[in-house]
C-alpha cells in the first residue's frame, strides 16, 4: 500500500471519528434525521475534498516517475537504434567497396550517396560525437561527398580519372571509425 493510500485511510477515519464526535455532541433535540445527515454530508464532503487532493497529488508524481522512465527508454532505445545504424554504415561501406573490386560504379554511386545520407545523421547525435574524434570524422564525410562527385563526373561522361584506390582509402578509414563508435556505443549501455 502507497503512503497516498494510506493517508486517504488516516484520512477517511479521522472524518469518521469527527462526525461521530459531532453527532454525540448534539442536543437530544437537534439530533434529527435532517441534522445528522447534514453533519454527515459536511464532513464528508470536506474530508473528501481532502482525500482527492491527496490522490491527484499522488497521481501526479507517479506520472513524473513514469514520464521520466519513458523518457530514459526512450534515449536508451535511440542509442541502441543508432548502435543499428552505425553498423549498417559499416556494413554499407564495406558493400561500396566490393561495388568499386567489381568495377560496378553505378551501384557504388548510389550506395555511397545513401552512405553519405546516414554520416550526416550521425552528425547530430550527441553520443556519436562523444565517441568520435569529430575533425577527422568531418574529414572523411567531405572525403566522401568529394568521391561522389568524382564518381557522378565519370558516369556523366567527364573525362575526369578517379583514383579508386583513394576512394577505398577513404572507405576503409571511414569503417575503421564507424567501428570504433560502434564498439564505444555498445559497451556504454
Amino acid at each position: 500500500m502507497n503512503n497516498a493510500n494510506k493517508m486517504s485511510i488516516i484520512i477517511t477515519l479521522i472524518g469518521i471519528l469527527i462526525t461521530a464526535i459531532l453527532i454525540v455532541n448534539f442536543d437530544a433535540q437537534e439530533r434529527s434525521f435532517i441534522n445528522i445527515v447534514s453533519i454527515v454530508g459536511s464532513v464528508a464532503s470536506v474530508f473528501g475534498l481532502i482525500v482527492a487532493i491527496v490522490q491527484i497529488a499522488s497521481i501526479k508524481k507517479i506520472s513524473e516517475i513514469t514520464n521520466q522512465a519513458v523518457q530514459e527508454t526512450k534515449a536508451k532505445l535511440v542509442e541502441k537504434l543508432s548502435v543499428a545504424d552505425i553498423s549498417k554504415a559499416e556494413k554499407l561501406t564495406r558493400e561500396i567497396q566490393a561495388y568499386i573490386r567489381d568495377k560496378k560504379h553505378e551501384s557504388a554511386h548510389l550506395r555511397l550517396i545513401d552512405l553519405k545520407s546516414s554520416l550526416l545523421q550521425f552528425q547530430v547525435s550527441v553520443s556519436f560525437k562523444d565517441n568520435v574524434q569529430f575533425k577527422k570524422y568531418n574529414k572523411l564525410v567531405d572525403q566522401i561527398h568529394i568521391d561522389i562527385v568524382n564518381l557522378s563526373d565519370l558516369l556523366g561522361g567527364a573525362p575526369k580519372e578517379v583514383d579508386f584506390s583513394e576512394v577505398d582509402n577513404h572507405l576503409e578509414q571511414l569503417a575503421t571509425v564507424l567501428s570504433q563508435v560502434e564498439n564505444a556505443l555498445k559497451f556504454q549501455i
